[in-house]
């Protein structure tokens, strides 16, 4: 095996760097977001999205592996890019903060899932 094989979706074997084992989760997340039609979508569609599909696509993973903050961050900056843009070669201007976004609804946020923080709950309730 040359360490690219899966075995029920993780890496069967693990390599020295974290970051290139966990590449193809933030290559599936992008490749995901990126194929919507955000002009056409509404703002509650968008959240909806997010939270139903692209939010849930690495919670696997993320319950056995505790991820790079790299990877995290390119996962969260992949949800911010689409939330806040109307078209694909549009310039995106991030309004307010993800990690207020993040913030439960009761607190004035979106309640979006902040994926390190979501990686060291599933990992803690593991334990």
């Amino acid at each position: 095996m040359d360490g690219l094989e899966k075995f029920l979706g993780l890496p069967a074997k693990i390599p020295r760097s974290k970051k290139k084992m966990f590449l193809y989760i933030k290559d599936k997340i992008q490749h995901k977001v990126v194929g919507w039609k955000e002009h056409l979508l509404s703002t509650s569609g968008k959240e909806v999205l997010l939270k139903a599909i692209a939010t849930t696509i690495p919670v696997y993973t993320m319950s056995c592996f505790r991820f790079p903050k790299s990877i995290c961050h390119a996962v969260n900056s992949a949800l911010a890019n689409f939330w806040w843009s109307k078209k694909n070669e549009e310039r995106k201007l991030h309004w307010i903060s993800w990690r207020s976004m993040c913030d439960p609804k009761s607190q004035g946020g979106l309640g979006f899932k902040e994926i390190e923080a979501f990686n060291m709950a599933l990992l803690a309730k593991q334990g």
